[in-house]
């Protein structure tokens, strides 16, 4: 084997060779092989070429090969050096990044969907103006999180629309888009309501009902003993279930416009007291995901009336 083999590749299989690989040359032509290779056809990869212009020749390999690798770099080189664009926040970075170093926005130009590119304005044009000055691109780069489903709603402006967060996780989703006032109001609704079945509880469960073997007998033995539990425990218990129903009933008819008049009123704030330098971390504070407030307000909703209840 030739002991000078930098950037030479097996003629058959096109891989490069290395020191350690077994190598057979043709005896005409010196074109390298691997020993495997070269037993599976039985004669060198280029036995046609012998004898002509384009007989297989080691310097003209190497050159080419080398001139690839060159171009490789260069083009390698090239890339790191273009810069992109943020959409949302306008900051210029390399394109080679993964997301804006400003806003944490993705880098739309390396991620794809089956009808294009990802554009996380819905459709709206970037510079649309949706109230009070506020832009598109600026509401986009606010709200952070699946700005393609928010900022179509911001530009429709209708007062009724359906919000699935907010009809699921009404005071979750509430936390987590930082509109903490309205937020707390539901959470304390949604506390009271398990508060309120606890009486009509407590009567069952002194009545034996809770008890029953199977769901059958359990409505049976309720149907009997309807007379002796205290309407007012009942009344409360339909009390509870109809406020915890309506709350999410109106979070998810009208949490998409509570959050557009959130989001174009707090970017109007933010642009009126913060100057160039403080109006992203002003951004940042405001605006985007708390993911910690809705695990916590998610606990404190499911758990917390077991808690006082306890404690009664």
């Amino acid at each position: 084997m030739s002991l000078d083999i930098k950037g030479l590749s097996c003629v058959h299989c096109k891989a490069y060779i290395f020191e350690e690989d077994d190598i057979v040359y043709c005896p005409v032509c010196g074109a390298p092989h691997h020993r495997e290779c070269y037993n599976q056809i039985g004669h060198c990869a280029l036995e046609e070429l012998h004898g002509t212009e384009n007989e297989y020749s080691k310097e003209k390999i190497v050159s080419l090969n080398q001139e690839k690798e060159e171009n490789e770099k260069i083009e390698e080189t090239n890339n790191q050096k273009i810069d992109y664009r943020c959409r949302v926040c306008g900051e210029v970075y390399p394109i080679t990044e993964p997301k804006c170093p400003e806003c944490n926005s993705p880098n739309l130009s390396r991620i794809q969907t089956v009808g294009g590119f990802y554009d996380p304005f819905g459709g709206v044009n970037p510079d649309k103006n949706l109230g009070k000055g506020v832009t598109a691109s600026e509401a986009a780069r606010f709200v952070l999180s699946n700005p393609h489903r928010y900022i179509p709603k911001f530009d429709k402006n209708k007062k009724i629309s359906w919000n699935w967060m907010g009809f699921l996780f009404p005071a979750n989703w509430l936390f987590s888009r930082k509109m903490y006032k309205i937020a707390i109001l539901v959470a304390v609704l949604l506390i009271v309501c398990p508060l309120l079945s606890y009486p009509l509880t407590l009567n069952l469960f002194n009545l034996g009902v809770l008890d029953s073997e199977n769901y059958l007998k359990m409505m049976q033995l309720m149907i009997e003993i309807i007379p002796k539990i205290n309407p007012l425990a009942i009344l409360a218990s339909y009390i509870g279930i109809a406020i915890q129903l309506s709350v999410r009933l109106v979070c998810g008819l009208f949490g998409d416009r509570w959050y557009r008049n959130y989001t174009i009123n707090t970017i109007s704030e933010i642009k009126t007291k913060s100057d160039k330098d403080t109006i992203n971390e002003a951004f940042r504070k405001k605006g985007g995901i708390n993911f910690y407030a809705f695990m916590l307000s998610f606990f404190a909703i499911n758990y917390l009336p077991q808690i006082i209840l306890s404690l009664i």
